[in-house]
């Protein structure tokens, strides 16, 4: 697993680059010439890569990352990213320019070249929670925050082409929370966020086939928002880092089995 940069609590924007094997952290570089705020990362099954708001994308060659195409969009900030491994497409969402200015449209990246996929579907969000179902063969994108700074509590699925919304009992609406396709256990996972009290939460929720239901957990980790997830294929669990606990950043790492929390 590879985790890049971020913001500490002293404000300090950092493009280090960390690896973790199961039991630890390692720092494999101080630098990696990648800083730029909003930078997001995501993997096909042979590299790894960064993309910026406007679109730029680079490749992590050893420690170091190296542009790949001059390929560029519009500003979106604040957007969701979920990699559709079936295609071979990067599927953006949402975001904004800047203060006051939100997207409503759908960006997908083919490994050259950016395209505007659509300008339907949900409407327009910051901060959404989204990630690829490769059983189902969708994106789903949960929630958000919209300009009139409402949390959102709807779902919606994404297959290439257009955007249906998904009916039933969800989370509540919240912003901030985070996504994963958890492939050992075959269902998508969400946890935590910042609720209508405007408060950061620990709630875990599971989607099997196309249905939410809470998850009952104890001893589990604090209310946070904005954390890293991501499933270890090798190790068949949920890996979890950080996140914004609303006093200050964290820097926990915990591990989800599919049926509990441990920390790490």
């Amino acid at each position: 697993m590879v985790l890049f940069g971020g913001v500490d609590n002293a404000n300090v924007e950092h493009d280090d680059l960390w690896s973790w094997n199961g039991t630890a952290w390692t720092r494999l570089a101080a630098t990696t010439g990648g800083r730029e705020i909003g930078t997001e990362i995501f993997a096909t099954a042979q590299d790894v890569f960064s993309v910026s708001p406007t679109g730029r994308v680079r490749r992590l060659v050893d420690t170091q990352w190296v542009q790949v195409t001059a390929a560029s969009t519009p500003v979106r900030a604040l957007a969701a990213y979920a990699y559709d491994s079936a295609r071979g497409r990067l599927v953006r969402f949402g975001g904004g320019a800047g203060p006051g200015e939100a997207a409503r449209e759908t960006w997908e990246y083919d490994g050259q070249s950016w395209t505007q996929a659509s300008s339907q579907g949900p409407s327009a969000r910051l901060f959404p929670a989204m990630a690829y179902d490769p059983q189902r063969r969708v994106t789903v994108l949960f929630g958000g925050l919209n300009l009139a700074e409402q949390k959102l509590d709807d779902t919606w699925e994404w297959d290439g082409f257009e955007w249906t919304p998904v009916t039933g009992t969800g989370p509540s609406p919240r912003f901030g929370a985070t996504m994963v396709f958890d492939g050992g256990a075959g269902e998508m996972l969400l946890f935590g966020g910042i609720d209508v009290t405007t408060r950061q939460i620990d709630e875990l929720w599971r989607r099997r086939s196309g249905t939410w239901s809470r998850v009952e957990t104890s001893g589990g980790p604090s209310p946070r928002a904005l954390a890293l997830m991501t499933f270890d294929a090798a190790r068949h669990n949920v890996l979890l880092f950080g996140g914004d606990g609303g006093q200050a950043s964290l820097g926990d790492t915990w591990t989800w089995s599919g049926q509990a929390w441990a920390v790490r």
